[in-house]
């Protein structure tokens, strides 16, 4: 591949979103994913128009082809839509499931929630919401057994499919000072590497958890 820009692709290989820009502006897509459709999910901060602190995350869903799929192709979905839990946290990461459902993380600050969507990518009640306040939402993994791995900064949490918090990993369902960081990656055999920094920011920090 020569890294080229596909023409098929939007217009010449890109896409402009239609995202509202309010007074504060709007952050950039921070969380790309592709479903098991070939559609493309987008993640970010939009705002209202003309409207001072009104910031929030949004979701844009577009085809495999780069067109922004509205109403009559979504089964109701917007050009974009708003969603989540917190204003004027953007949305960092998102995870498809094997079952085509959909994990939505959004960060900002010191906070940060995880939400699921259904395959009609409308919100799933049956999962609890997870919310983290410290650092926010810096990675999300998914083990083969269903459980979801959840990166807050030094920390490293662990949660049943549902979203309840796992109290069978590590000594509360967590791990602390994994060192400031956002690294995080599952092997095929299991294992967890983290990387991150030591407080003094001076130092790298690589861990391996089994």
């Amino acid at each position: 591949a020569n890294l080229n820009p596909v023409s098929s692709f939007g217009t010449g290989g890109f896409r402009r979103l239609p995202i509202p820009i309010s007074y504060d502006g709007a952050g950039p897509i921070e969380a790309l994913a592709v479903l098991p459709d070939g559609r493309i999910l987008a993640g970010g901060t939009a705002g209202e128009p003309y409207a001072y602190g009104s910031l929030k995350p949004f979701l844009a869903l577009l085809s495999a082809g780069g067109d922004l799929l509205r109403d009559s192709e979504t089964g109701g979905w917007q050009p974009w839509r708003q969603v989540g839990v917190y204003d004027g946290k953007p949305v960092s990461h998102l995870l498809p499931l094997p079952d085509g459902r959909v994990l939505v993380a959004a960060s900002g600050g010191s906070t940060g929630w995880v939400i699921r969507l259904r395959q009609d990518l409308e919100g799933d009640p049956s999962f609890s919401v997870i919310r983290r306040a410290d650092y926010g939402i810096t990675g999300l993994a998914l083990q083969p057994n269903g459980k979801l791995l959840v990166r807050a900064s030094d920390v490293l949490a662990r949660y049943l499919a549902d979203g309840t918090p796992d109290p069978g990993f590590a000594s509360s369902g967590q791990i602390f000072n994994l060192g400031l960081g956002s690294g995080l990656v599952l092997t095929s055999e299991g294992k967890i590497w983290a990387a991150g920094t030591f407080d003094d920011g001076t130092r790298l920090r690589l861990s391996r958890l089994r």
